[in-house]
């Protein structure tokens, strides 16, 4: 287990009427406009419109059209709050977003995160330690991720394991589908649940440990409101630095070549684009050096991934599959009750907690020859 939890008393209550914000958060959780929806329901979109205003009341019709055309059940329309906004609304990665697609990341993963919320009802999480390290008390991004190593009791070199570290100090990584290759990851901050990172599960391993080291720097350095263009390349400096401490790594980065940078990934982690970069920064290769490095590895990756004999593999969360584990084992909850816990219907609940094993299948021949 990641990091310890408990069992704790079940205070699950429900007031039984909807909430119109509910029903825009799923709308676009499956990525629809207002218009497709309606016709889904086959009503006027100015009726629909209404509804999700809170304008009109949900009648028992309407709430139950609303669950076939969004397949949800009809109480996840009656849970409380509303839809919580990205920590830092990234204005670089998000200029390559629709507003459709943008909006249903955020909407899947404050779902994903309602469901979080409901599993620890029951469990809670021990030890929690993200603390708040600001830039004006620390005065470079390099200096808080010194900081946040000492804290987390981090060895010198290499970090193993980015997201058991992140999990073992309270926090929760989930790796969804993000529908695009153009976003990596976010984080949101929401009021009574643990920090939680959302990472793209389309990237390689060595990107999804920058992109994760690069949402804990946003976490512990950056106080909303924030300038996204300052914040961004402070959060980078920050995941340089945590990822790849300068006293440790500098004297690996002289003489630097593809093939080093390669053997210097698997050391460390991180790609080998990153890697260069570091040279760079801590000027142990010269600018010119550092452009020709750079047309070097894209020739070798013919624009796509970096090698795939230096493929690191992505690391496997397991705070939210031990939340799902306890429930089933040590709570007694068959996968009907949670799924109903969850506000899901069982086939989405088994389909993400609970994804069925492919087995090689067995077939019979009456007249095959025996082995002697």
């Amino acid at each position: 287990m990641a990091t310890p939890l408990t069992t704790r008393t079940n205070q699950t209550g429900m007031t039984g009427s909807v909430n119109h914000r509910m029903i825009e958060l799923a709308r676009h959780a499956r990525g629809l406009t207002q218009k497709e929806l309606a016709e889904r329901m086959a009503c006027a979109q100015g009726s629909l419109s209404k509804l999700e205003q809170g304008l009109i009341p949900v009648t028992e019709d309407w709430l139950n059209a609303l669950s076939r055309a969004l397949h949800y059940p009809p109480d996840f329309f009656m849970q409380h709050g509303g839809i919580t906004p990205a920590g830092i609304k990234y204005r670089r990665a998000r200029k390559k977003l629709s507003a459709r697609l943008a909006d249903r990341i955020d909407a899947e993963n404050n779902i994903r995160a309602r469901i979080i919320g409901e599993l620890l009802r029951s469990v809670e999480i021990e030890h929690e330690d993200i603390p708040s390290l600001p830039l004006e008390d620390y005065g470079s991004p390099q200096e808080a991720a010194r900081a946040l190593r000492e804290r987390w009791r981090v060895e010198r070199g290499p970090i193993p394991n980015l997201t058991r570290l992140f999990e073992r100090n309270g926090g929760i990584v989930v790796l969804a589908d993000f529908h695009t290759p153009k976003f990596d990851g976010v984080y949101y901050l929401f009021p009574n649940l643990p920090s939680i990172v959302f990472l793209n599960d389309s990237k390689p391993g060595d990107r999804l440990r920058f992109s994760h080291a690069h949402e804990i720097g946003h976490l512990v350095m950056h106080q909303l409101p924030i300038v996204a263009e300052e914040a961004e390349p402070q959060a980078d400096e920050f995941a340089a630095e945590f990822l790849m401490p300068a006293a440790d790594i500098r004297r690996h980065l002289f003489n630097l070549n593809l093939e080093k940078a390669a053997n210097l990934k698997l050391v460390w982690g991180t790609a080998m684009a990153a890697i260069i970069r570091r040279a760079k920064d801590l000027q142990t290769i010269t600018p010119n050096r550092y452009k020709t490095l750079n047309i070097q590895l894209r020739k070798a990756c013919k624009g796509v991934q970096e090698p795939a004999s230096v493929s690191i593999p992505p690391e496997q969360p397991r705070m939210l599959i031990d939340l799902v584990h306890i429930h089933r084992t040590e709570l007694g909850y068959s996968a009907e009750e949670l799924s109903a816990t969850l506000h899901l219907h069982h086939d989405e609940y088994e389909a993400r907690y609970e994804p069925r094993q492919k087995t090689a299948k067995i077939i019979r021949l009456d007249n095959a020859r025996r082995w002697a």
